[in-house]
This record gives C-alpha cells, structure tokens and sequence, in this order.
C-alpha cells in the first residue's frame, strides 16, 4: 500500500487522486480501505487471465459508476466497456453496500 501513496509516480496513482482533490496523504490521520476478493483464482496464462480481468474491469467500472450516481466522491474514472456480468455484479454490490448504504439505491447496471 505504501507504494501506492508514494512519490514514484510509476506507482502512486492513489496519491496523484487524492493530491488532485486537495488532500494531502501525509495530513490524513487514517485510511479505510474496503475490497472484495478474490473473485476469480489467479491464472498461470495469459490467455486464461484475459477474460476474468476483462470481467473484473466491468465490475470496477459498474462499482465507480454506482458509487458516483449514489453521491459518492470516486477519486477515478473507470474506463471499460465489457460486458457486465450480472451475477456478478449483484454480489459485488452486496458485498460493498453495507459499507456504502446509498449504494443500494443506485441504479443496478442490469
């Protein structure tokens, strides 16, 4: 995680999010992170990792956008046109929603 709030700016797209919106990391106190996963096993091929990183670039795209349409600040703007996977994308929301209640009324992407 350090890596990401660094100065190698290779690295540290977290940072560059955060110090574009007036927010220093160095003045924060704490930082909450909340994930999900893994959603899918890591593959050895490439050719096997493909289709579930594509699938799982959907889902952030689809939790960004949710987040947003809920009043959420999303730092980012997700760029993915794949396909969502629906089933996927209603565990996901649940596993996100009782940490973000307005997500739950957001609009569902189906």
């Amino acid at each position: 995680m350090g890596q990401h709030l660094g100065f190698v700016k290779a690295s540290n797209a977290l940072r560059a999010h955060l110090m574009r919106h007036g927010v220093e990391p160095e003045s924060c106190i704490s930082f909450q992170f909340i994930a999900h996963g893994p959603i899918f096993a890591q593959q050895s091929e490439m050719l096997a990792h493909k289709p579930l990183r594509n699938k799982v670039a959907a889902l952030e795209k689809a939790l960004a956008d949710s987040l947003a349409a809920s009043g959420y600040e999303v730092l980012n703007t997700v760029n993915c046109r794949m396909g969502l996977d629906a089933e996927l994308w209603r565990i996901v929301r649940e596993a996100f929603a009782p940490y973000f209640p307005e997500l739950a009324m957001a609009k569902n992407h189906e």
